[in-house]
């Protein structure tokens, strides 16, 4: 006979199959992260092309001749306003000069004295200075006030242009916009492409070899491509879509996972057989109706949601009622039967005799 004993492993092993299952997930993730980048490396629209679509080249160049002259007369300006400065400085130094011979001349006349020729040379000099200064510097505000007045009538030219220009920009922010949302959805749709046929490839093969022993390797694989397939509808679809991506995604794996457990409920399979009946045996109800199984020490004990009622005391019954075959009075399956091998009593749902471990095929209890 087969050994049936438990092929879980230690715990230990048990736990490490666990964390490398997760360290795969991570790293699949990592690949397929890989593998969506050189995917999306697929060349946008270029914004400096359609700008040079949208704006006019000449406007570009009256713009930039505007603001050269801007910059020059500004310069202009204020090399005029230095020239004032100097020519400030100047008068005052003169006028001062003159202040100090006009006293010195009132103190002459006073006593009767008459200045120097060299004073007087001073004081006229310091006067022809003074109003030489003072022409410059009237001459230097008329220069200033004609730039000023050329300043503003290019700053007012500029402000037209720049309006112009901005439309245009305008414009080609719209038009780069829409050509950037194409250019994202291509690429999203380019991305799904590959990874929707591998999740659906990856959710097949779980469903089919979800018992094998390789099935940590497969579900690593299929929460990974789930994870990315995820992440690559959120980064490149607007809220508003994703929400209902989202909202159908998860309604497809509950309807999914609905129908496999109608399916398993409809047509059983072996394994899912076996840990119903089991379970039910050991709460002593019937595996089909659910009804109470009174045979043995069970027979006339009280029965309660959980089974028979542990705090009463098992009353006497006679002992060939465990060594009869018993059928159940709700339903009439065949709960308990006679071994073809060793002739003892054993359950007819379950596959092994507790007597002699005979297995026998398992029927389903329809």
């Amino acid at each position: 006979m087969k050994s049936r004993l438990g092929k879980k492993g230690p715990a230990g092993h048990r736990y490490l199959i666990y964390f490398l299952s997760f360290l795969l997930t991570l790293l699949l993730y990592w690949l397929l992260g890989f593998a969506e980048q050189d995917i999306g490396h697929i060349q946008g629209p270029d914004y400096q092309a359609i700008e040079r679509k949208y704006v006019d080249p000449t406007a570009l160049q009256q713009r930039a001749g505007l603001e050269k002259q801007k910059a020059e007369i500004s310069t202009q300006i204020a090399n005029q306003r230095e020239i004032q400065d100097i020519l400030r400085n100047s008068t005052n130094n003169s006028q001062q000069t003159m202040n100090q011979l006009l006293e010195m001349r009132r103190h002459y006349l006073e006593k009767n004295v008459t200045p120097s020729e060299a004073e007087m040379t001073a004081l006229e000099e310091s006067q022809k200075i003074f109003l030489e200064n003072q022409k410059k510097y009237q001459v230097a505000n008329q220069e200033i006030a004609r730039l000023s007045e050329q300043l503003r009538g290019i700053e007012r030219e500029l402000a037209q242009t720049q309006d112009i220009i901005a439309e245009g920009q305008r414009q080609a922010s719209v038009e780069y916009a829409r050509l950037y949302r194409r250019h994202e959805f291509k690429v999203a749709v380019l991305k799904l492409s590959f990874l929707i046929p591998l999740l659906a490839a990856v959710a097949w093969l779980v469903l089919k070899k979800r018992n094998t022993p390789y099935a940590p390797i497969l579900y690593a694989s299929f929460i990974a491509v789930f994870w990315k397939t995820g992440d690559v509808i959120h980064r490149h679809f607007p809220s508003e879509i994703f929400k209902y991506i989202a909202l159908g995604a998860a309604i497809a794996v509950v309807a999914a996972f609905l129908i496999h457990l109608i399916r398993m409920v409809a047509s059983p399979q072996r394994e899912w057989l076996i840990k119903q009946f089991k379970e039910a045996y050991q709460k002593h109800l019937c595996p089909v109706c659910a009804y109470p199984i009174e045979r043995g020490p069970f027979k006339h004990v009280m029965w309660t949601r959980k089974g028979p009622h542990s705090g009463w005391p098992l009353p006497a019954s006679d002992p060939a009622d465990s060594e009869k075959p018993y059928s159940c009075p709700a339903c009439g399956e065949r709960l308990y039967e006679i071994c073809a091998a060793c002739q003892a009593i054993r359950p007819s749902l379950l596959p092994y005799c507790p007597g002699c471990g005979n297995e026998k095929p398992l029927e389903s209890a329809e």
